[in-house]
């Protein structure tokens, strides 16, 4: 063994140093070598470089210890060797020159160290960088990018040392809001929502995150920057967007109050109809107190098995200035398959409708009267014709002959006599009946409950049910009674041969007019020798008539 190799035996470093160290000559044989070369590969006596570490029979394709022994220059390989025990193992290795007395390169120093848990963290990472669904790409100082991703080369191309905004958004200079100038200047990491175009001219919404990954001199060199689309979450919240501002310009233009409130009782919606419904003008929502204070109780009770609170139910709320308002209340309880998330109500202004029914019912009330005024002077006119035949006749005795000039006179002025509306007076609705009974001593009595008085279009109702009821003598029975929040009266009378059918079916027909233009319902029952009348009355209808915004006109 040369001197030159014993030198470096003879110093301790050779066995103390942390690395597998081998000394190979010209032919690739093994002269020397430290411990842990031997504990990691065997015995390397007359061995080749090649068999001890790789078992190979021939010199390795690409060793580069050639090379240091054509120039005299270090070099360093990545290698895959085998150990004594047949394991596979990733070392880093060093080849440096040892030269003689001439300058000449005499033996070659491996030097290798054992990478292989690296090795396998570098695969994961690569692994991990490539297959990750974001946008990966690592930029230079210049913006170019130096490194890209699978995901990113898929929706972008394969752009290496392209600036990265050329390839992201296909401009030709920085962007304004840049998050890796940041990343650049002052060493953070940055966060900025961008919108991309893809290499398919696609737009694209992604959130980048700028990372620094690398350092020269102080300052950072390389940056990362990792990308999550987010397009198709835009998208979701664009039609979100749209949906909602669809149903906010329908609750807030749709022509009936709405109001919802969640299951702690807050006001969440309450449209303008509702606003001009309650008299509601502030800015906030009304709290549960006031709501209270407002709705009607119809409104407050358990829904059903099918989440109805209400349907079609004729009540009354309560505006801000204390008025009440009829209303027809739809509500039903909001919620999801695990949790009830609050209620909602839909009401409906009836004063209107009611005003309408009053309208019509003057202009049917008109119609109604023509045509029994028209049936009326038909008889009329045949009746004075008969009178003028019978004055006509010279030979007609005298006080005959008086007694029809009187009574063609008062035919004459009881047809110059104008009709007149009837007018409004206040009643109890027991009076209604007590007017009618008082005038038929002869028929059978009922109770009639106490009732509180009311408000009443009592001439109306009266007329209507005397009309009904002009053959005294016909009456059998009359009695009224409360059910369900309704007054209800029952008449019945006979028919007979001096019943008129005609008077009695106009007198039907202008009572039901009336009676239906205030809430109210009338059911007639036939047969050969009767008829059966059920007049069904709206209590609640009743009370609001008898309201003073009502009396005061303000429909």
């Amino acid at each position: 063994m040369s001197g030159i190799i014993d030198g470096i035996l003879s110093s301790p470093l050779f066995d103390l140093v942390p690395f597998r160290l081998s000394i190979v000559d010209k032919e690739y044989n093994v002269v020397a070598a430290n411990r842990r070369f031997e504990e990691a590969f065997g015995d390397f006596e007359g061995k080749k470089c090649y068999d001890t570490c790789k078992h190979l029979a021939e010199p390795c394709t690409k060793c580069k210890m050639q090379q240091v022994f054509e120039t005299g220059q270090v070099r360093v390989s990545d290698e895959t060797t085998v150990t004594r025990t047949g394991f596979s193992t990733h070392i880093i290795v060093h080849f440096s020159p040892i030269k003689d007395e001439n300058g000449e390169v005499a033996y070659v120093l491996e030097m290798s160290s054992d990478v292989s848990d690296n090795s396998h963290w570098l695969k994961e990472y690569n692994m991990l960088f490539e297959k990750v669904p974001n946008y990966i790409t690592v930029i230079d100082k210049d913006f170019r990018i130096i490194r890209s991703n699978a995901k990113f080369r898929e929706t972008f191309g394969n752009k290496i040392g392209t600036h990265c905004y050329e390839v992201y958004k296909k401009k030709k200079h920085k962007c304004a809001n840049c998050p890796a100038v940041l990343t650049f200047d002052e060493d953070v990491d940055n966060i900025s929502t961008q919108i991309g175009v893809t290499s398919a001219g696609d737009k694209t919404n992604y959130i980048v995150q700028t990372i620094p990954i690398n350092k020269k001199n102080g300052e950072v060199d390389l940056v990362m920057e990792i990308a999550q689309d987010i397009t198709e979450i835009n998208k979701l919240q664009e039609q979100l967007s749209t949906v909602h501002d669809f149903y906010s310009a329908l609750i807030h233009h749709v022509s009936d109050a709405i109001i919802a409130i969640d299951k702690k009782g807050k006001t969440k919606i309450m449209n303008p109809a509702a606003k001009e419904l309650f008299g509601w003008s502030s800015s906030r929502k009304p709290p549960l107190n006031k709501l209270l204070t407002m709705l009607p109780q119809e409104f407050l009770v358990d829904a059903d098995e099918n989440g109805i609170i209400a349907s079609k139910t004729e009540t009354q709320v309560i505006s801000n200035n204390s008025t009440g308002i009829p209303v027809i209340l739809d509500a039903f309880e909001l919620s999801t398959k695990k949790d009830i998330l609050g209620r909602v109500g839909f009401f409906k202004d009836m004063r209107k409708k009611i005003l309408q029914g009053f309208q019509m019912y003057e202009s049917e009330k008109a119609i109604a009267e023509s045509k029994y005024l028209a049936h009326v002077s038909k008889k009329i006119s045949h009746n004075f014709q008969s009178i003028e035949t019978l004055l006509e006749n010279t030979e007609i005795n005298p006080d005959l002959k008086k007694a029809l000039e009187s009574m063609k006179h008062d035919i004459s002025s009881m047809c110059e006599v104008n009709c007149s509306n009837s007018y409004f007076t206040l009643a109890s609705p027991n009076l209604i009946l007590e007017d009618i009974i008082s005038q038929y001593d002869n028929i059978e009595r009922y109770d009639i409950p106490s009732a509180q008085p009311i408000y009443l279009k009592s001439d109306l109702f009266r007329n209507s049910i005397k009309k009904i009821l002009n053959i005294p003598e016909q009456i059998k029975y009359i009695t009224a009674y409360e059910e369900k929040n309704n007054y209800k009266i029952r008449i019945e009378f006979e028919l007979t041969d001096n019943c008129n059918q005609f008077d009695n079916e106009m007198h039907f027909l202008d009572a039901a007019r009336i009676i239906k233009y205030f809430a109210g319902d009338i059911q007639c029952q036939k047969t050969d020798k009767s008829s059966l009348f059920t007049i069904t009355l709206n209590k609640k209808y009743l009370e609001h008539i008898a309201s003073k915004e009502f009396e005061e006109g303000n429909y």
